[in-house]
């Protein structure tokens, strides 16, 4: 298992070097329950130089949405980076993300969702853990960089 500052550490090595993305640690400082809209009003306030502002979600996540903490006020907040993932591809096409995605949305309303066109990765996060565990670190799926920091933290080792 890799704790939250290894895994901070992680997402800083894989984003460090795209300018337009944030690494932060506020939720990990904050402990305790974590909401989005805190979160991203905490974001928002400490980098007000920025432009835009999206939240990175998978389409696992998607459908989830309504049901998340001031849901409506996020959406104010917030555009969302949807990623599609391999197990939950599907459920892009029910009606209800089909209308949360329209551009002719109801301001405040429902969000503003990108739809990201990725090529559907073939691993789940468990998968590449699991390989990892198996005593594999140099992983396809994963940068040099973070391979590293692994093997040099002795991350995901089942003791093999």
């Amino acid at each position: 298992q890799a704790g939250s500052r290894h895994r901070l550490g992680m997402c800083r090595l894989a984003f460090g070097s795209i300018r337009q993305a944030v690494i932060d640690d506020y939720e990990i400082k904050k402990k305790g329950i974590s909401y989005t809209i805190n979160t991203v009003r905490y974001l928002k306030n400490k980098y007000k130089n920025l432009e835009k502002f999206y939240t990175i979600i998978g389409s696992d996540l998607l459908a989830e949405l309504p049901s998340w903490k001031n849901f409506t006020a996020l959406c104010r907040e917030t555009s969302f980076l949807c990623f599609r993932r391999a197990d939950t591809a599907s459920s892009l096409k029910t009606p209800a993300v089909k209308s949360a995605a329209c551009p002719d949305r109801e301001p405040g309303k429902t969000p503003k969702i990108i739809l990201f066109k990725n090529t559907l990765h073939p691993a789940s996060s468990s998968a590449i853990r699991n390989h990892l565990a198996s005593g594999c670190i140099r992983n396809r799926w994963l940068s040099v960089s973070v391979s590293a920091y692994i093997k040099k933290h002795n991350l995901y080792n089942s003791g093999k």
